[in-house]
Formats: structure tokens, sequence, C-alpha cells
């Protein structure tokens, strides 16, 4: 089969089919699929039947325009140079769309064989190492009680989404909440109850916010959202109004026990209150503070600058 090779075709073949990685062989010359091994059969559904050509592979298995573009640029690049020395193929992130329809992601490389008018392609599947990244992340970016955004995470949305509004000349909203007397329900009915209350409040407040928006639990019972790109501070105020009516709605958190949950806000809009991050979440805590001292279950905005 692949006879340009000095080595016997059937040796190649077998050291090639018995590698533990998804491999595929192309000719330089016109880019003809000449193999693929077991592991890459497996791994993908293909055999070289179903493909006369590096071309027709790209367009077939590779889903993504840009990764196709990509993909032809660099193969076209290899089987056009001139060097006579074998080079590895720097190993870059692809998808492909198996034989079945599915996706499966792949860490590609390679080796070309100048000498030999051949190119060595590797297709290492990382779905799973990927999947499994995306869950660590999320993981690291949620509160474990509600799935919400921790404070982790929300600091850091809130700093690059702070610098976008200004890159793009928009306002910000930044709103922070409390529970009122949030200990009464933990000393009276105990901590998972309290839980249970925490999670309809993470409930609740999804229910009221836009899915652009980003919604975090601080810990204990405070709460933080930001709204990118609002247009006026009447925004601002009704959805503060809508949250505090929504969780005013009574919950049942016991056998014939129903609980109305009253909450304290504190908002600041940038950058009608403040021009960084820093100021913006120092303002919002200090108009929390006001809702709390003020008879609490009210919303306070920040006041404005200048």
């Amino acid at each position: 089969m692949i006879s340009q090779l000095k080595l016997e075709s059937y040796q190649l073949e077998a050291l090639l089919e018995s590698l533990p990685i998804p491999i595929s062989c192309a000719s330089l010359q016109g880019g003809k699929i000449l193999f693929m091994n077991g592991k890459f059969r497996d791994t993908y559904g293909y055999r070289v039947s179903d493909f006369a050509s590096v071309e027709e592979w790209i367009k077939r298995a590779y889903p993504l325009d840009g990764q196709r573009i990509a993909a032809r640029e660099r193969w076209s690049a290899y089987f056009a140079g001139s060097s006579r020395q074998v080079y590895e193929v720097p190993p870059i992130e692809v998808n492909i769309k198996c034989a079945d329809g599915s996706i499966k992601t792949a860490l590609h490389g390679g080796v070309i064989l100048p000498d030999a008018g051949l190119g060595l392609a590797t297709f290492i599947d990382i779905t799973e190492h990927k999947r499994d990244e995306a869950t660590l992340k999320a993981l690291a970016e949620k509160d474990a009680l509600t799935g919400l955004l921790n404070r982790r995470a929300f600091d850091f949305y809130l700093e690059h989404l702070t610098q976008k509004a200004a890159e793009e000349n928009q306002m910000l909203l930044l709103i922070l909440l409390d529970l009122d007397r949030f200990k009464a329900i933990n000393d009276t009915y105990g901590h998972q109850t309290g839980d249970l209350v925490l999670k309809h409040v993470g409930v609740v407040l999804s229910a009221c916010v836009r899915s652009s928006d980003y919604l975090a639990r601080f810990g204990g019972d405070e709460f933080g959202i930001i709204a990118p790109n609002i247009t006026t501070k009447k925004t601002a105020e009704r959805l503060c109004s809508k949250i505090i009516d929504m969780l005013d709605q009574p919950f049942d958190i016991g056998p014939d026990h129903a609980y109305r949950i009253n909450t304290s806000i504190g908002f600041a809009i940038y950058p009608l209150a403040a021009t960084s991050c820093q100021q913006l979440f120092k303002k919002a805590d200090e108009a929390l503070y006001l809702s709390k001292s003020s008879g609490r279950g009210m919303w306070t905005a920040a006041k404005e600058q200048g």
C-alpha cells in the first residue's frame, strides 16, 4: 500500500497499526489519503476508503469553518514545501465530526517525511479531557449550594465587564443584596431549612435577571448581580423592585408554614456612580448598608458622581 517507503509496506503498516494513537497517512503529492490505523478507525469510525484526499477529509470531517480554513492553509504549506528534512507538525486542537455524527475534540499533529513523499497525521482524542477540564472550571466558578457564580468568579467578571463597558461607552449595573434577618431562620428552623431558603433565593433571582446578566452568591446570605449594557437608571430601579416583590412571595419552608423573604438592596451604575470596578463595588456596598440601616426591605441607589 505505501510503496514509497524504503521499509516494506507490510512492515510499516504493521507498525502503524499497532500504535495506540489514531494515525493517518497521506501522500505529499496530491494529498491522497493512503492509510488509517485501527485506533483511528475505532475512534472516529472512518475507513481509508471514505476519503479520496486530505481536502475531502477537511471538508467533511471539520465542522467549523475557521478550522477548515486553517487546516487547508496549514497542509497546503507542508505539501508545497521544498525542505528535504523530516520535521514535526506542531499540535493544535481541532473538532472532528465522526462517522456517526458525533463531535470529538482531537489534539492534531504529525510528521512530514519529504524523502518518502508522505505526511503522517496524529489525531489524539482529548474529548474526555476537555469535558473534565470544563467541569473543573465550572466547579471552580460555582457556589456549591445554589449553583450560582461564586465570589471569585463574580469579581473576575465584574472587572472584565467594567473594562468592556468603558471601551464600548456603555452603562453597567451592579446590585448587592442581603437577606434580612436570615440568621433567625437558621436559629429557628435549622441550617438545612436555611439552605433551602438560599436555594430558593437563587431560583427567584435567576428568574428576575436576563440571560446576559451575571448572578452570584458570595457566601452566607449575600448575593450579587452584574447587568451589562443597561440604558437607564429606571431599569435598575425596576429590577430592584421586582426582586423585592418576587422574594416577598410566600415560600413553604416546612409543614403548614410559609415564610416571606425580605431583602435589602444597594446598587451602583458605572460610570454614573464610579469609574472603576473597585469603586463601583464600594458604592454599591455603601448603598446596601444604607438600605439595611434605614429599615430593611428596600433598595438604595449609590450617589452619582459630581
